[in-house]
């Protein structure tokens, strides 16, 4: 009897299918506000977009653009025309896709369509958007229709991309060197996903799916793909990036998106956690409980 409990032990260590699940995702979401930008304002705030607290940072096919978080219209370093490195754009590549932010570093993904024959991550300083000089190659053999997104995922010192049609498998990185150290096959196939970020150990995912404009959610560890909420935003309406702002009152969502033929139409929704007006949640902090005697007040 000790043996065969011994060994069952033994299976649940070490056996990988039974990694542990991430916490349940968020799923009660409310829209809370909407800006819209036009003509070229609306182009350089096309492709993606993150947040480190304290700026926004936007992408498109070829730049970089920060401006201050409450004020999203406001230009602090316009990178808009000059973001992808000289040797890149001289082979090709014209393609920024949904960024993330973290540590003072902003990641790029960059493309070179139609080809798709070199999906790079590179690495900016996120106060001047200047490259740090770091980049990275990804295997082709995985990403074979270049990087449409990056989403870095620090507590895990990993960053997470995945194939942009018909995929079924979510690659994993090593953030210090961008090495494929795992790839998680998900619970189904999850296509047409323009962007994504890691909140609170959940990758949350931006669809261009449709008329429905999916919000969806994966858990890393297991690959469960879950189905947060549908915008219902039409066909004509291209989804594209998404990011987590976190402020003293709770944590926004947000998701950008173009109307097609719309000549520089981009547009900015805001999420909220219903009901979520306190301030996140502090970690690593313990408070050590009183001892109570029999009939007095906790």
């Amino acid at each position: 009897m000790k043996r065969l409990v011994a060994a069952t032990l033994l299976m649940l260590v070490a056996s990988p299918s039974l990694a542990s699940a991430s916490s349940p995702p968020v799923s009660d979401w409310v829209q809370t506000d909407r800006v819209e930008f036009h003509g070229t304002d609306g182009f350089f705030r096309s492709q993606g977009v993150a947040s480190d607290g304290s700026s926004l940072f936007f992408s498109w096919n070829l730049g970089l653009i920060r401006t201050p978080v409450d004020e999203p219209s406001n230009v602090l370093v316009d990178k808009s025309t000059s973001a992808i490195p000289d040797d890149l754009d001289e082979s090709g590549h014209n393609h920024i896709g949904d960024i993330d932010v973290a540590g003072g570093v902003l990641y790029a993904p960059i493309e070179d369509g139609p080809a798709y024959a070199e999906p790079w991550v590179v690495l900016y300083d996120t106060d001047t958007l200047e490259p740090t000089g770091a980049r990275y190659l990804l295997p082709v053999s995985v990403q074979r229709d270049g990087v449409p997104w990056i989403a870095v995922d620090q507590p895990r010192g990993v960053a997470y991309s995945m194939e942009w049609n018909d995929t079924g498998k979510l690659f994993v990185y090593r953030l210090s060197d961008f090495e494929l150290i795992d790839t998680v096959n998900l619970s189904e196939p999850v296509s047409r996903i323009q962007g994504a970020k890691i909140f609170r150990g959940n990758l949350y995912a931006s669809r261009d799916n449709g008329s429905e404009k999916s919000i969806v959610s994966i858990d890393p560890e297991t690959g469960q793909v879950t189905r947060l909420f549908d915008r219902d935003l039409g066909d004509d309406y291209e989804a594209e990036g998404i990011a987590f702002i976190r402020r003293r009152t709770g944590t926004e969502m947000v998701a950008t998106g173009i109307r097609e033929g719309s000549s520089g139409y981009t547009e900015m929704r805001t999420y909220r956690i219903g009901g979520d007006v306190t301030a996140p949640v502090l970690r690593g902090v313990h408070f050590k409980s009183k001892r109570t005697r029999r009939g007095s007040k906790l």
